[in-house]
């Protein structure tokens, strides 16, 4: 009996170990998990500042990076999953985060041409049977982070645990960070929800290309998490655009 007792003891603590071991496994996963991505969470916990003058100056570089309406020619290699699609896009800026943006392949073929409208996607043409909600949740944020179509006048400065100065703000329970170098120079633009970063893109090699009265990034890497794609973005041509913009002037 007393050798039934023991072995009993002997599986429960054999159970007990294994439990914990799994524990520990799934825990330390976890943390790989979290780590992954955009990174630890912890990296992008800011605390607030009470600077008026480095929000203004923090608000106007952002503003001033790029002209209120502009043509942008670009290179752009998608990657989604296994697979790798490269592409040549063609985005115009109107203004207000209205705009229009063409994705075609090598031989001239559209794979996709979606418009705004009163902030509303418009799909005129989804040749890569895109969803709509890959469009609004994917690509819609591809646009606003290459355009930097930003709502100044909402955001608070704060910074970094690294001491990085960033300009932030919170809509629709989504936290936009827009986080800048020791040169003031933007360096980041990333989305958190619920405490996780879904969304980064990144701002490199800055040019003064012909036209321009100011340097932009030439190259721009985004990754969004919750669809599962990433992009690197060449920025061949950069133009201003004058021109009236009524419904004509958009076809």
């Amino acid at each position: 009996m007393r050798k039934q007792k023991t072995n009993s003891k002997i599986r429960k603590s054999a159970i007990m170990r294994k439990l914990h071991s799994t524990i520990v496994s799934i825990v330390l996963l976890t943390v790989v998990l979290m780590a992954c991505g955009c990174g630890s969470s912890l990296r992008y916990q800011t605390t607030v500042l009470q600077d008026s003058e480095l929000r203004e100056e923090l608000s106007s570089n952002l503003k001033s990076i790029y002209p209120e309406r502009f043509k942008a020619l670009h290179r752009v290699i998608l990657s989604i999953y296994d697979k790798q699609i490269d592409a040549t896009g063609y985005l115009m800026a109107y203004g207000n985060g209205e705009y229009r943006l063409l994705a075609l392949g090598d031989f001239g073929n559209v794979f996709f041409d979606i418009s705004s409208d009163n902030n509303k996607v418009l799909i005129n043409k989804n040749l890569l049977k895109l969803s709509a909600k890959k469009f609004s949740k994917g690509v819609l944020k591809d646009i606003k982070a290459t355009s930097l179509y930003v709502p100044v006048d909402q955001m608070q400065v704060a910074q970094m645990p690294d001491g990085h100065p960033v300009l932030r703000y919170t809509a629709e329970k989504e936290t936009y960070l827009f986080i800048f170098n020791s040169n003031r120079l933007l360096e980041e633009y990333v989305i958190l929800k619920g405490g996780q970063c879904i969304y980064k893109a990144q701002f490199k090699q800055w040019k003064q290309l012909p036209g321009l009265s100011n340097q932009v990034p030439i190259v721009i890497h985004t990754t969004n998490y919750k669809l599962h794609y990433s992009l690197v973005i060449d920025v061949i041509k950069f133009e201003e655009t004058p021109f009236n913009l009524n419904t004509k002037d958009r076809q």
